[in-house]
């Protein structure tokens, strides 16, 4: 059975930190993720001023909203319908880049990371996306299970992960620094019922590590949102 998401990054996707959502570096279409309706092209609070809204047609573990947002040519309207695999915009390739995301209703501009208050330490230190959040961390998972790669890991992850998937509760996170150990990994169902394994506390690797210097260069563009998040 085939699952109804779509890897929504392609080849070219060059992974950056995990924030409110997962940042990626690199220029190429962006696919919907899923099928359902365009519910915002524009957000000015944005750094690139783009956020594109996705209400799906089927929620991913009980979120109906995922947004692509920043650096982004809109290949979509508002209002307009789309399916699993259609290209909705192209990834300029420069600064801001872009990021994605579980957005909350309406999809309009707010993260759901943001409206759980797990972007609270971050604000507190001026940088709303200083620190990985359980749900940039779902999302990291979701891109990953669906063939793309997954976001790089910065620091303490804040928050839960939510459940991507039937079984409640299954994808935690803790919110103290990750220990090096073995990663913990759960099975758990679309509602449609295709299992996939997500790994939930994946120790990077010393290659990886190197690679988070990538996720730094994104500090001036989150401290910018708190107006609208």
């Amino acid at each position: 059975m085939s699952t109804p998401y779509h890897n929504p990054v392609g080849s070219w996707a060059k992974p950056a930190r995990i924030d409110m959502g997962v940042d990626y570096t690199g220029s190429g279409p962006l696919y919907a993720i899923g099928s359902g309706v365009i519910v915002n092209t524009t957000n000015s609070g944005w750094p690139g001023g783009t956020f594109i809204g996705l209400k799906l047609d089927q929620p991913i573990g009980g979120q109906q909203y995922v947004y692509y947002a920043e650096n982004i040519a809109p290949n979509v309207r508002t209002g307009q319908r789309v399916n699993s695999g259609d290209v909705i915009g192209h990834a300029r390739g420069s600064y801001p880049f872009i990021e994605l995301g579980f957005a909350a209703a309406p999809g309009t501009g707010q993260t759901m990371a943001a409206a759980t208050g797990q972007d609270a330490t971050g604000l507190r230190s001026g940088d709303p996306g200083k620190f990985p959040t359980g749900f940039g961390v779902a999302m990291s998972d979701l891109i990953k299970s669906l063939g793309g790669p997954a976001g790089i890991t910065t620091g303490p992850t804040q928050g839960s992960v939510p459940a991507i998937g039937s079984t409640p509760a299954t994808l935690t996170a803790s919110s103290s620094p990750i220990s090096c150990g073995p990663a913990l990994i759960a099975m758990v169902f679309f509602p449609i019922g295709l299992p996939v394994l997500w790994s939930l506390h994946a120790v990077r690797n010393r290659k990886e590590r190197r690679r988070n210097f990538q996720g730094y260069q994104f500090a001036d563009q989150e401290s910018s949102r708190q107006g609208n998040d």
